[in-house]
């Protein structure tokens, strides 16, 4: 029996195939096909989305606390994929500010992988991307990760970029006092600082957002652009969630010393416990402020993917 997708629409994505041999007990060689339906999340799906997230195997826990931003304050689906009538996978397409899309916090429980419900998962996520007008899709994944990459990969998404996380503990930090002359940009302050030197990506929250004139805009009116106009500096500053572990500081030009030393006590001032600053690998300059500040580097690097929208 051939496989096949059908698009309900109330209910997503309902994927059906043959169920193949695999060494997971839960499949077995010769079943009737299994069916696989992807359907946005309702927030009475909380509980159950956690204990895919634990079962995943992923080992980074945050949906609990990102659930209802994700349901209520973003564009795109926090989607739920079931295969046979169980909760088995969880996944999120964002819209970001420049009408890209972010896939993320793909889970899928570690028994019913290899099912197909990942494909099923890139299925909604390319539908979801042509309705909401998205060009192209990026996620990210571990540089080392075969499994992401090569999912990815078979739903039309390459490298194009890998990047490596420092991370300073506040609390063992030498602190310095904060730099007069920072102040929060506006989003047309933000776009002249850094017009003509938006290039590669911006990471806060393991949320690449490619450098350009609309991200610059969004991330200012959410109040994560400083400038200082006498120095021509400017720098990235927030968190997309989770802000009480810790500030993400991205993008920092002109005086980039200066920028560090604000972005150090400016976390300090906000009582916040880590400060992390995530690079292209092929930067030269800031691992060595960095780490003469104390900065520790993240176990591995990452990678960007991207492509278009798959036909689905």
């Amino acid at each position: 029996m051939g496989g096949k997708i059908r698009v309900h629409a109330h209910f997503g994505l309902v994927f059906t195939r043959p169920l193949a041999h695999n060494k997971n007990k839960l499949c077995r060689k010769g079943a009737i096909p299994i069916a696989i339906l992807i359907k946005r999340a309702l927030p009475e799906d909380l509980p159950e989305c956690c204990r895919v997230e634990q079962a995943s195997n992923i080992g980074l826990a945050y949906v609990a606390d990102v659930f209802d931003h994700f349901t209520r304050y973003t564009v795109g689906d926090f989607s739920c994929g079931y295969i046979d009538g169980q909760l088995a996978g969880i996944g999120k397409l964002t819209r970001l500010y420049d009408g890209s899309a972010w896939l993320e916090t793909l889970r899928v429980d570690a028994r019913y992988q290899g099912r197909g419900l990942g494909k099923a998962f890139y299925n909604r996520f390319s539908q979801q991307a042509v309705e909401l007008g998205c060009p192209v899709m990026r996620m990210y994944t571990g540089a080392s990760n075969v499994v992401s990459a090569g999912l990815a990969r078979l739903n039309g998404l390459e490298v194009v970029a890998q990047h490596q996380g420092m991370t300073l503990d506040l609390p063992t930090a030498h602190l310095p006092g904060l730099p007069e002359g920072f102040y929060m940009a506006t989003p047309r302050e933000a776009m002249a600082a850094y017009a003509g030197q938006e290039s590669g990506f911006i990471c806060l929250n393991r949320t690449f957002y490619a450098h350009n004139p609309d991200t610059i805009a969004g991330l200012a009116g959410d109040g994560r652009v400083f400038i200082h106009p006498e120095t021509g500096s400017a720098l990235v500053l927030g968190a997309r969630f989770q802000r009480f572990k810790g500030l993400h500081l991205a993008a920092p030009i002109g005086d980039i010393e200066r920028c560090l030393r604000f972005a150090v006590a400016y976390t300090a001032a906000e009582e916040l416990p880590r400060l992390t600053c995530t690079f292209a690998t092929d930067n030269t300059y800031l691992p060595g402020l960095l780490t003469d500040m104390g900065f520790v580097p993240e176990p591995a690097p990452t990678v960007v993917m991207e492509g278009p929208p798959a036909a689905t």
